[in-house]
């Protein structure tokens, strides 16, 4: 992209909405929908050229306006929040080239992904207090080479899983331990866990992540609605539901069919 955008159009396919609201940090513009200078982002954009590249990202949610007064205003019931579109504006397209720096890892997750990024797997590791399930994000094995990590997602790639550096960690059961080895290299063991808590992969890496691509939620969403994994106050996958951690506890099976750790912490991650 080059030059300074002034003005973005944005139209309601569907046609049920004549106007939008948009929100930046904590400012917001309310703007009619199908024009073409309907919203101005002039004085929001001062200051993102190069070399700077910072984005513009802004929320934009469609409304109906319930008092008359055109498109300003509205009341919260006016607004369908399930159509939110989110807009990053940049004049930059990621680091398309190798930097060929011998203090980092690079990946064009088009061509080389395997180098950065690992799909979550389990571990079993001994503390203080005991053994303990882990479940590692998908940034934890390139983290362990110790450099920074430059991450380029090509226009028009999509990435369909995160890219984080998250722990979710089980305590295990007493007596369980061996259970729990054999169950994540695959046999029929019945692993039994009694506490959950999450933490991160400890780094001192800077990892960028650039580019026109998408990560794509869309998958991870799905599940989340078929399998009822949602963290609100009465969930049942509340974290402290999995146990207290008491040597007394005597744990909750991590694949249980009513209700499935396992399955919960792979879509959490």
């Amino acid at each position: 992209m080059s030059g300074k955008p002034k003005y973005i159009r944005v139209d309601d396919k569907k046609g049920e909405y004549s106007c939008a609201r948009v929100f930046y940090q904590d400012r917001f513009i309310d703007f009619p929908l199908g024009k073409d200078r309907g919203l101005d982002i002039k004085e929001w954009w001062d200051g993102r050229e190069e070399p700077t590249y910072e984005p513009l990202q802004m929320s934009i949610i469609p409304f109906k306006p319930s008092n008359g007064s055109g498109c300003s205003g509205g009341s919260i019931d006016d607004f369908n929040a399930e159509r939110l579109v989110a807009i990053w504006i940049s004049p930059y397209g990621g680091q398309e080239t190798n930097p060929n720096d011998a203090s980092s890892v690079y990946c064009d997750l088009s061509v080389n992904p395997e180098d950065c990024l690992n799909l979550p797997y389990w571990g079993v590791e001994s503390k203080s207090w005991g053994d303990e399930l882990v479940l590692h994000g998908t940034l934890s094995k390139v983290l362990q080479e110790g450099k920074d990590v430059d991450i380029f997602l090509p226009e028009g790639y999509d990435l369909n899983m995160p890219i984080n550096n998250i722990q979710l960690r089980f305590q295990i059961a007493a007596g369980s331990t061996a259970a729990c080895k054999d169950y994540i290299n695959g046999g029929q063991s019945t692993c039994m866990i009694n506490k959950l808590y999450r933490t991160a992969e400890g780094t001192e890496a800077k990892v960028t992540v650039s580019g026109l691509g998408r990560i794509n939620g869309w998958n991870a969403m799905k599940t989340q609605r078929e399998q009822n994994f949602y963290l609100n106050i009465n969930d049942p996958y509340q974290f402290s539901n999995a146990g207290s951690g008491e040597s007394s506890d005597p744990g909750k099976v991590l694949n249980d069919a009513s209700l499935n750790w396992e399955a919960f912490a792979q879509w959490f991650i």
